[in-house]
């Protein structure tokens, strides 16, 4: 019977904790953040390629990497969540006080790793909302007569990982652009990456450029 009410007990408490952590209230400042680099981005290439042709943002994607980027976030909060759930359950199998319990979850909400996590997501997410924004603006761009092809502008430095450096070696230049519905496609590390634009990874930083091959 006490092992049955511990475990109501606790999972009534986790629930809280939930709620505690529910980002829900930060989805609009996310949204607003993520709608102003897409939209930057079409625009920038509308002034880029001086069309004046007045690019919009689609709607249907927008609204897709909305809703991922917000439920992203909040998988990290509920990590937090249950690794609380964790502790309390190694605490009362290991017979601690209200007051040990209490400092192991003290212990965890201390720990950078969900700070980082959210961070690492929110600047991966940014920049695949400016470069989804610029491959959706080139795209209604070339409808209008233009050939535009795409290449990779790679940050090269000692935290550029193996995935980027790879892309650079094969589409760092304008030289070796590709078609715009074509994918970027490497292997690294016994893996192949396949992607129509970046990020191909947690905090990449590598940029899509569009160039002009009409003029």
């Amino acid at each position: 019977m006490s092992t049955n009410f511990e475990q109501k007990s606790l999972s009534s408490f986790i629930e809280s904790i939930k709620r505690i952590l529910n980002l829900s209230a930060f989805k609009t400042t996310v949204d607003d953040i993520i709608t102003e680099q897409y939209t930057r981005a079409i625009q920038d290439i509308d002034s880029e390629l001086d069309l004046q042709i007045n690019l919009v943002p689609k709607g249907k994607d927008l609204n897709f990497l909305l809703d991922y980027v917000n439920q992203n976030i909040q998988s990290a909060a509920d990590q937090v969540a249950d690794n609380i759930r964790q502790e309390i359950q190694r605490g009362i199998l290991n017979g601690e006080t209200t007051d040990q319990l209490a400092k192991r979850i003290k212990f965890l909400f201390k720990e950078k790793k969900y700070h980082v996590r959210i961070k690492a997501i929110l600047r991966t997410e940014t920049l695949r909302a400016n470069n989804l924004g610029t491959l959706e603006g080139a795209h209604q761009a070339q409808a209008s007569g233009l050939k535009l092809t795409k290449w990779l502008d790679v940050t090269e430095d000692t935290k550029t990982s193996k995935i980027c450096h790879a892309e650079h070696s094969k589409y760092g230049t304008p030289e070796q652009a590709i078609p715009l519905d074509k994918e970027f496609v490497v292997k690294a590390d016994n893996k192949t990456i396949k992607s129509q634009y970046p990020p191909f990874h947690v905090n990449c930083r590598t940029v899509l450029r569009i160039k002009n091959e009409s003029s």
